[in-house]
């Protein structure tokens, strides 16, 4: 299992507990110069295109990020997903008048993130399981961008807040 969390749910389904274990995903961790100080708020999500990844979510947090700094600026890395979802995100972009302050970017090959990621001052995140695993949040670790995500029901081996990362409540974003 790649988490503890699913190791606990595929107990509860039947597999023998001696006969699971956890391994969690990994990466090569590569040595990367120092990341440059950003001198405005630079944000980053990364991800499908896809209700739970929770972008829809995150926006009105942004735009309120903007009332303070309005030199912010939100950069989307869409993968793919649903196109009715982006149509539906680009119009509340327009809605909360944030527009001027996001940038879409297509997917990028998975190899490339780690240099993408070290030109942002922070990646925004939102998970929906229980114990996150995504490969997304050790990329952006690994190149040293601070993470910004949502907190998980239980404590796991890579969200930990104020410590890996910054964490919020799942239902509150803004």
């Amino acid at each position: 299992c790649a988490s503890d969390a699913w190791r606990d749910q595929a107990i509860a389904w039947g597999i023998e507990p001696q006969r699971s274990r956890t391994i969690y995903f990994g990466r090569i961790w590569p040595q990367h110069a120092p990341r440059p100080t950003a001198r405005q708020p630079t944000l980053l999500f990364a991800g499908r295109m896809a209700p739970d990844k929770g972008l829809h979510l995150l926006l009105p947090g942004f735009a309120a990020l903007l009332a303070t700094r309005p030199d912010a600026t939100l950069t989307i890395l869409a993968g793919p997903g649903r196109s009715w979802y982006r149509v539906y995100c680009e119009r509340l972009i327009r809605r909360l008048g944030v527009a001027d302050a996001v940038n879409w970017l297509p997917a990028v090959p998975r190899d490339t993130l780690d240099d993408l990621c070290r030109e942002y001052g922070a990646l925004l995140h939102y998970s929906r399981n229980e114990e996150p695993v995504a490969l997304t949040l050790l990329h952006a670790m690994a190149a040293g961008l601070p993470v910004v995500t949502s907190r998980p029901p239980r404590p796991g081996a890579i969200v930990i807040d104020g410590r890996t990362c910054l964490c919020y409540d799942a239902d509150r974003p803004e």
